[in-house]
Order: structure tokens, then C-alpha cells, then sequence
């Protein structure tokens, strides 16, 4: 029995454009990249009524936000900007 019969080569079309397909978009997707951590980073800068509230309600959210503000001023985001 021929390997490509119609169901097979209709497969293996299937096979190929979605193959094709997948490459493409992810291909678009890989040309996007970050020369440097300030393309990321965003200034936070809670009022002092929202800092007092999570330091006392939230105590490890108030901690990541601490460590965000640290790494935006090592990498000196706001002179980029």
C-alpha cells in the first residue's frame, strides 16, 4: 500500500504548515530583546500612608518592593530616562 494516499498526503501537508507556521511565530517572537535591565524596571514609589499600610499588612510585599527600588538605583534607571 503507497505510503501517500490521499488522507496521508493531506497529513502531511497539515504536518508541514503547521510546522511552518510554528516557526514563523516563534521567530517573530525571538526578535524582541532587552539591552538592559532599565527596559524592565519601573520607578515605584508608593505614598507614605501605602508604604506604612504594607509594612505593616504585607510585610514580604513591602520587602520586593524595597529590593525593586534597590535594583532600579544600582542600575541608575532615572539617569537613562
Amino acid at each position: 500500500m503507497p505510503y501517500f494516499t490521499t488522507g496521508n498526503a493531506f497529513l502531511c501537508s497539515l504536518k508541514v504548515t503547521l510546522l511552518s507556521l510554528i516557526v514563523l511565530s516563534m521567530a517573530s517572537c525571538s526578535s524582541t530583546a532587552i539591552t538592559s535591565p532599565c527596559d524592565v524596571l519601573v520607578l515605584m514609589s508608593p505614598s507614605e500612608q501605602t508604604a506604612r499600610y504594607i509594612v505593616e499588612n504585607d510585610r514580604p510585599f513591602a520587602q520586593q518592593v524595597a529590593q525593586h527600588r534597590g535594583r532600579y538605583g544600582a542600575y541608575k534607571c532615572q539617569r537613562m530616562k
